[in-house]
């Protein structure tokens, strides 16, 4: 009769170990996905800073204005690409550990050379 309350105990410190680890997981995940974007913002403000200032300062007017919102505008534009592709290889990095459990239960040895001699003996 007390061994059930061991067994409950035991699967219930299972799953407090496994909702942990799922936090865990779940926390560096969203740290990753959020990455990238702050990157590009990042680049933008960098830009927006170094550009505005050439353009104040420059009196032979190197940087136009025009210039300036062009190249802001590209480095929006690649900084949302690398986002999303970013975004990708998390989602590939998060199923790399199910394909490797699928390439390991598909190569496990079968056992159809024993069926087919116990189906032949049968048969005859």
């Amino acid at each position: 009769y007390s061994a059930t309350a061991s067994c409950v105990t035991d699967c219930e410190g299972q799953i407090a170990a496994y909702n942990g680890a799922d936090v865990s997981n779940s926390q560096v995940m969203l740290n990753n996905t959020y990455f990238s974007p702050w990157l590009a913002i990042i680049s933008v403000c960098t830009y927006m800073w170094y550009g505005g200032r050439k353009i104040i300062e420059d009196p032979d007017g190197s940087l136009t204005l025009g210039m300036f919102l062009a190249n802001l505008s590209v480095i929006k534009t690649v900084g949302d690409n690398y986002s999303k592709i970013f975004k990708a290889l998390l989602d590939m990095q998060s199923s790399i550990e199910n394909l490797r459990q699928i390439t390991h239960l598909l190569n496990l040895p079968t056992d159809l050379q024993a069926r087919r001699l116990s189906t032949n003996m049968r048969r005859s």
